[in-house]
C-alpha cells in the first residue's frame, strides 16, 4: 500500500473484523502517523502501548481480553488476595488419595488445549496469576525490588531454554501464559494438597519417551491459607501426538510448604521459580534427551 494514499485517504475499510485491512487497526488506535510514533519509542515504551493495543483490538472485535480491573495496578503484588481456603472451599478441588499424587491423578492438564506449532522441543509455562505472567514476560514493570532476584532467575532460565532451541507453542507466543484458575486445576490442587499435608514433597515419574522428542508443559500455582501458611506447587509433563492421539505423561511434581507469612503473589512467583529451576536441572543433566527411569519420591523438604 502506498503510504501517501494512506495519509490522504485515511481508512481503506471502516468495517471491523477479520476483513479489515491490517493497518487500519493501528491507525484507529495510534493515528495516521502511527509508524512515526512507533519509531520514536523505545522497546520498554512500546510494550505497554502494545498491551493497550491488544485490548483495543479485542474490544473492537468483541473478543475476550484475558484482562480485568484487578490487574490495573500490576506493580502492586501485595494487593493480590487470592486465597486457598480449607476444606469448606466452594471451588471444585482435585483430591489425591496417597501420600504423594499418582500419575493417573495428574491428567487434568491444559496440554491438549494448547495449539502446538511443532510436535517436539516446544514448551509453555502456565500460571493463573495475571500479574506474574505480565511481569515475567515484560508487559509491565515491577517496582518492588525484593522480587527482582527471583524474577531475574526465572527470566534467565527461560532464556536458557530459548537459547537451547526450545520455543513457545507458537513462535510469537509468550513463554509464560496466563489462564484462569479453573484451567489450572491440577497445579491448584497440588498447592492445596501441600497445605493439607503441611510438608514439602516431590515425586519424579518414569516416562516412556524422551522429553526432547516431545513438548513440555509446566503448570504452577501458589497460595496462602488463613494467613498462617502458604504453599507453592508445580507439575512438569511431556506431551505430543502419536497417530492422531494426544498423550501426556507427568515428569515431575513438587509442593513446597511455607509457614512464614508471604503474599499470594510471592507464593505464585516461588512456584514459577522452583519450576524453572527443576527444568533447568533436567537441561543441564541431559536427562531430557532420554526417557526418565525412576521410582523415586520424597516427603522431605525440597532443596
Amino acid at each position: 500500500m502506498n503510504p501517501k494514499r494512506r495519509r490522504i485517504e485515511g481508512f481503506l475499510q471502516r468495517l471491523p473484523g477479520v476483513k479489515c485491512y491490517w493497518e487500519d487497526i493501528f491507525v484507529s488506535f495510534l493515528g495516521l502517523d502511527w509508524r512515526s510514533k512507533r519509531s520514536e519509542m523505545t522497546w520498554s515504551q512500546w510494550m505497554p502501548s502494545l498491551d493497550m493495543f491488544i485490548v483495543h483490538v479485542c474490544e473492537t472485535w468483541n473478543l475476550f481480553t484475558g484482562l480485568d480491573d484487578s490487574i490495573s495496578a500490576p506493580d502492586s503484588p501485595h494487593d493480590s488476595n487470592r486465597r486457598h481456603d480449607q476444606e469448606g472451599d466452594s471451588k471444585d478441588r482435585l483430591v489425591f488419595a496417597g501420600i504423594v499424587p499418582a500419575a493417573h491423578e495428574l491428567s487434568d492438564t491444559v496440554a491438549s488445549c494448547i495449539q502446538w506449532y511443532r510436535s517436539y522441543k516446544s514448551f509453555l509455562f502456565v500460571t493463573d496469576s495475571q500479574i506474574l505472567q505480565r511481569v515475567v514476560c515484560g508487559h509491565c514493570s515491577m517496582d518492588d525490588d525484593q522480587y527482582r532476584p527471583l524474577l531475574s532467575r526465572i527470566v534467565d532460565r527461560i532464556a536458557l531454554m530459548l537459547a537451547s532451541g526450545w520455543i513457545p507453542p507458537q513462535v510469537w507466543d509468550d513463554p509464560v501464559r496466563w489462564m484462569p484458575r479453573e484451567y489450572n486445576k491440577v497445579a491448584d490442587g497440588l498447592a492445596d494438597f501441600t497445605m493439607d499435608r503441611q510438608t514439602s514433597w516431590s515425586r519424579e515419574f518414569s516416562t516412556s519417551r524422551a522429553a526432547s522428542d516431545c513438548n513440555i508443559i509446566v503448570q504452577t500455582d501458589g497460595g496462602v491459607r488463613g494467613g498462617d501458611c502458604a504453599a507453592s506447587a508445580f507439575i512438569i509433563g511431556i506431551c505430543g501426538r502419536v497417530d492422531d492421539s494426544f498423550f501426556f505423561e507427568p515428569l515431575l511434581v513438587q509442593g513446597t510448604y511455607m509457614t512464614a507469612h508471604c503474599s499470594s503473589f510471592a507464593a505464585e512467583a516461588i512456584a514459577l521459580d522452583e519450576a524453572t529451576s527443576a527444568l533447568e536441572r533436567f537441561f543441564i543433566s541431559g536427562r531430557l534427551a532420554q526417557p526418565v527411569r525412576t521410582s523415586g519420591c520424597s516427603g522431605l523438604p525440597c532443596s
